[in-house]
């Protein structure tokens, strides 16, 4: 198979343009860095309150988690950590067992 001047010609054409579209594609960005996002100063976020929560009792003994506080019976003031997702552990009256062993009688 005999390759034309003409086809070595637009190869090479070809692979220059493809090296030297590389070539700028990883140049360091060093050109107009006040426009970039990243050089804009960040403000500063307000810290996150917790929630406060409200532990109570109601007449049949279950134990309530609200928002808001009962306005007849007393209750207990929860404070948790922000951005975390938390719920109050119950420990069986039998305790706790190992994963995967039969259930205590």
């Amino acid at each position: 198979m005999d390759l034309d001047t003409r086809h070595l010609v637009a190869g090479t054409l070809i692979a220059l343009a493809i090296g030297a579209g590389i070539a700028w594609h990883q140049r360091s960005p060093q050109r107009d860095a006040a426009a970039t996002p990243a050089a804009v100063p960040a403000q500063a976020a307000p810290e996150p309150q917790a929630p406060t929560l409200y532990k109570w009792q109601d007449d049949q003994g279950v134990w309530n988690y609200t928002d808001t506080p009962p306005p007849d019976r007393p209750y207990q003031t929860i404070t948790g950590t922000p951005n975390v997702n938390s719920v109050p552990s119950v420990v069986p009256e039998g305790g706790v067992s190992e994963p995967g062993a039969p259930p205590a009688p």
